[in-house]
């Protein structure tokens, strides 16, 4: 009996160590993969809309997102629908030169973002390569299937706001990510609907955010282009217009009702 206990809690140890090595692989490649992409991206140019729902009302965001080096650009436009309010096509603009951060808002005009909270807010929407945020000491905790894709279970021994993601659903056919938890309050993402955007390196183009089970954020890629040849006007907050109507025909409907 001795012998079998002994034989058994070896095989145990075993199955940990392989399990934990495979984990760790499994994370490594896909960090690599998708660093790879990061690195051959010169510049980046995405669409795409979020809808915000609550029981108030829906809010939809169509947002370009142009990046190219340390430089990004947000081209935002909300579309605001509650029962109260309607805002329609406003249009704001934030930049981040490389050196500073500026915002182009409707009326009020150029605004340099001083705000630290503000500045990591719109730094934290950059982070948009999902593979950085992984934490550390990986293990295959299970196996589980999510809407047909088979997956590995990963859980990480450590997190850190940086490294947000404290367990992962990992496809076992092509090793993208599926489905991602970073918080122990029922909150989870799933990607989704994943197409290749730049020689065989593939991105999800539907991200939706649970909190116990009910949607509260979903993120819809329209168009994505790597490597266009961005102009670098494009970051130069003195060269940028805003188009007022939306927030002009806002103001002329609240003052005629």
């Amino acid at each position: 009996m001795k012998r079998i206990l002994l034989t058994l809690t070896i095989l145990v140890m075993v199955i940990a160590v392989v399990y934990a090595a495979d984990a760790q692989k499994i994370v490594d490649d896909m960090v690599k993969n998708y660093s790879d992409f990061e690195k051959s991206v010169d510049d980046l140019t995405m669409t795409n809309t979020m809808s915000i729902e609550d029981e108030d009302g829906n809010v939809n965001i169509d947002m370009t997102v142009s990046k190219k080096g340390e430089k990004f650009r947000f081209d935002i436009m909300i579309d605001l629908d509650e029962e109260d309010v309607q805002m329609n096509g406003i249009n704001t603009v934030v930049i981040y030169d490389g050196n500073e951060m500026w915002m182009m808002v409707p009326i009020v005009g150029k605004q340099k973002v001083e705000d630290e909270e503000d500045m990591e807010d719109y730094n934290s929407v950059m982070e948009m390569f999902w593979w950085n945020n992984f934490g550390t000491d990986p293990e295959i905790i299970s196996e589980e299937n999510i809407n047909g894709t088979d997956c590995y279970v990963i859980e990480f021994e450590e997190t850190d706001e940086q490294n947000g993601f404290s367990k992962i659903w990992v496809s076992k056919k092509d090793n993208i990510l599926i489905k991602a938890v970073s918080d122990d309050d029922g909150g989870y993402v799933l990607f989704k609907e994943y197409k290749d955007v730049y020689k065989g390196y593939k991105l999800p183009f539907s991200t939706v955010f649970y909190t116990d089970d009910v949607e509260e954020l979903s993120i819809v890629l329209k168009t994505v282009k790597v490597n266009s040849g961005i102009n670098d006007d494009i970051f130069d907050i003195d060269k940028v217009e805003v188009d007022n109507s939306g927030i002009e025909n806002f103001l002329n409907n609240m003052f005629t009702e």
